[in-house]
């Protein structure tokens, strides 16, 4: 028992001396590799967008104006979901109460509008090969 009472004693004084500077160099250590591992992602991410830019214009190019509106109006949505979905992170890394009740608000607001515009979209299309 006295063993187990003289380790806690020494991990305690060992936690001690973890002063702010520590703290704040490990954080600094910890915001860094996260951004490391967020490069590649995000590289991902504009190589999809431009990938899905691309095959809208060549649809549209090619006569294909459904397919493009279609491809054009799902990476609209994707990046604005995105857009949100970033900002609801980082209010939620930060603990902040009211930003993450706004940033869910937004986000479902965000894809109501979408799926509207989804649904206007498909009827306008249907309307105009029914003409």
């Amino acid at each position: 028992m006295a063993l187990i009472a003289q380790a806690t004693r020494a991990a305690g004084g060992e936690l001690a001396m973890l002063d702010e500077e520590d703290l704040s160099g490990l954080q600094s250590a910890l915001d860094e590799a996260k951004q490391k591992l967020q490069e590649p992602q995000d590289e991902a991410n504009a190589a999809r967008d431009r990938l899905s830019e691309l095959n809208a214009e060549l649809a549209r190019e090619q006569g294909d104006t459904d397919t493009a509106d279609q491809l054009e109006l799902e990476l609209a949505k994707r990046q604005a979901l995105a857009e949100v979905e970033a900002n609801l992170a980082k209010a939620r890394a930060e603990n902040n109460r009211e930003l993450i009740a706004l940033y869910e608000a937004h986000l479902a607001k965000e894809q109501q509008l979408y799926d509207l515009k989804e649904k206007n979209l498909k009827r306008d299309q249907e309307e105009a090969r029914s003409s």
